[in-house]
């Protein structure tokens, strides 16, 4: 009977140790900070590439190029004639809108083709996503 002290002291260490550690540890868990959310690194900017104009029986046919950041970015074009100016304006809007998906950081070519009956003289605009487009690579054709 003497022995059974001794084993209540004993678990009543062991409990304290427990707890000790128990408490330690979940001190430590509110210190862990949450991590940021990933943020997907920003891609260029979508760009002219290169572009050509043809005209036939008063009709201008603009082609071309633009530089896109991946392949699933889906390019659509839209042209419009300013008869009311001297001469004539053609502007040709293209609209990459970002990609929201997954899909593969491989900068990519996106064709497009417009066409618009105006005079063989017309001044020609290119605007890429709102903004007056410069060419990129390849010199414009006219």
């Amino acid at each position: 009977m003497t022995r059974r002290p001794q084993f209540w002291v004993a678990l009543l260490c062991v409990g304290i140790v427990l707890l000790a550690a128990y408490s330690i540890s979940v001190e430590r868990a509110r210190e862990v900070a949450v991590p940021a959310p990933k943020v997907a690194a920003e891609a260029p900017p979508v760009a002219l590439d290169s572009y050509a104009d043809s005209y036939r029986r008063g009709t201008h046919t603009v082609s071309g190029s633009v530089a896109v950041p991946t392949p699933c970015y889906v390019v659509t074009a839209a042209a419009t004639t300013d008869a009311s100016s001297t001469p004539e304006r053609i502007r040709v809007d293209i609209s990459a809108p970002p990609d929201t998906g997954s899909c593969l950081m491989l900068p990519d070519t996106k064709p497009f083709s417009v066409t618009a009956t105006a005079p063989a003289d017309a001044d020609i605009s290119l605007y890429v996503n709102g903004a007056l487009a410069t060419t990129t690579g390849a010199q414009a054709a006219k």
